[in-house]
C-alpha cells in the first residue's frame, strides 16, 4: 500500500512540475512540440532553384522561350581522328531568367559547357561543343540535348560531319601472318560403289 501511495506522489509531483514549467502559446492557437522550419525567402528559393540541375527544380521555375541561332549544323568536312569546337547562340525571348540545367551530347564523342547563371530575358549566351572524331568514320549525325526551364523541358541541338581519311596519314602494309596453319585441301573418299565385286 505504501509504495502505491509513494508512485502516486511521484506521477503527481512530475505532472505538476511539468505544468509549472509550460509556456503556452502566444496566439492561443494548438501546440506544436516539433520546431518548424524557418521560411525560405523567395529570393533564396528563387537562386536554390536557379542554380540546380534537377529536372523536378527547373519544372518548378517559371516558365521562358528561347530561340537558337543555327539549330542544326553543317560542320562540313573533317580528317579523321581530329577535333572541332562550334558553337550554338541560345537566346532568352521570354519574360523569365532562363536557367539551363544540363546540356549532354549523344555520345562521349561531343562534349558541351553552358552557362551556368541564369540568362536574363532578351540576353543571349553561348553553348559551346567539342566533337573528337578518334574512332569514327564517314557521315556523322550527332545531338545535343539542352534541358532548361522551358516548355517542353528539353531542346535537342543537332550537327553534322563528313569525316574523310587523313591524306598524309602513312600507309599501312598488312603484315603477313607468320604463325598461321597451313590450311589443306581434303577431298572426300568415294564411297565403295555396290556394283563392284570384291576380288
Amino acid at each position: 500500500m505504501k509504495q502505491v501511495l509513494l508512485l502516486t506522489f511521484l506521477i503527481i509531483s512530475c505532472f505538476y512540475n511539468h505544468a509549472q514549467s509550460f509556456t503556452p502559446p502566444a496566439d492561443g492557437g494548438a501546440i506544436n512540440k516539433t520546431k518548424a522550419a524557418p521560411a525560405t525567402p523567395p529570393a533564396q528559393k528563387q537562386a536554390t532553384l536557379a542554380n540546380s540541375n534537377d529536372d523536378s527544380l527547373l519544372m518548378a521555375m517559371p516558365k521562358t522561350t528561347i530561340s537558337i541561332d543555327n539549330q542544326s549544323l553543317d560542320l562540313g568536312e573533317m580528317i579523321e581522328g581530329t577535333s572541332k569546337d562550334f558553337t550554338y547562340i541560345i537566346t532568352n525571348t521570354g519574360t523569365n531568367p532562363l536557367k539551363i540545367g544540363n546540356v549532354k551530347g549523344s555520345c562521349g564523342c561531343t562534349v558541351p559547357t553552358w552557362p551556368k547563371e541564369p540568362i536574363a530575358p532578351g540576353a543571349s549566351a553561348e553553348i559551346k561543343a567539342k566533337f573528337n572524331s578518334k574512332g569514327k568514320k564517314g557521315n556523322q549525325n550527332k545531338t545535343i540535348t539542352v534541358k532548361s526551364n522551358t516548355d517542353p523541358l528539353t531542346t535537342i541541338l543537332t550537327f553534322k560531319v563528313k569525316l574523310i581519311p587523313d591524306p598524309n596519314a602513312p600507309l599501312v602494309s598488312p603484315v603477313p601472318d607468320q604463325g598461321a596453319p597451313i590450311k589443306q585441301q581434303i577431298t572426300p573418299m568415294e564411297a565403295p560403289s555396290e556394283n563392284k565385286k570384291d576380288k
